[in-house]
């Protein structure tokens, strides 16, 4: 019983040092890929720095389409507009209530021509 109480504790310590060399291989490869990884943006961001000279800024334009709201007039920004098509035309409003008033407007409108 003796001998298989040792024979055991020597198994479980093999896997317990199994499992500690396992966790410190695999540290290191993380720490290697880490370092690979710091290595590739470090030369990327060198690569940058390169073709801007230092204390100079370089702006690039932003192409932001302007449209003109139909109801009030105002010029906005065509990614926040609201859009309406209506025979192939497109109409842009600044609010969504712009849009209804305006949908219920041309619908008085073309009851008012059908009942003449």
């Amino acid at each position: 019983m003796e001998g298989f109480m040792n024979l055991l504790g020597v198994f479980i310590t093999g896997i317990v040092i199994t499992r500690i060399i396992i966790t410190i291989q695999m540290m290191k490869q993380y720490k290697k890929i880490q370092q690979q990884r710091q290595q590739q943006t470090s030369s990327i961001n060198d690569s940058d720095a390169i073709k801007q000279p230092q204390g100079e800024m370089i702006y690039r334009p932003v192409d932001i389409e302007m449209v003109q709201d139909h109801v009030t007039g105002k010029q906005i920004s065509k990614l926040q507009s609201y859009q309406l098509v209506r025979d192939d035309k497109i109409y842009y409003f600044s609010t969504w209530e712009d849009r209804e008033d305006f949908i219920h407007s041309t619908k008085k409108q073309e009851k008012d021509l059908d009942e003449e």
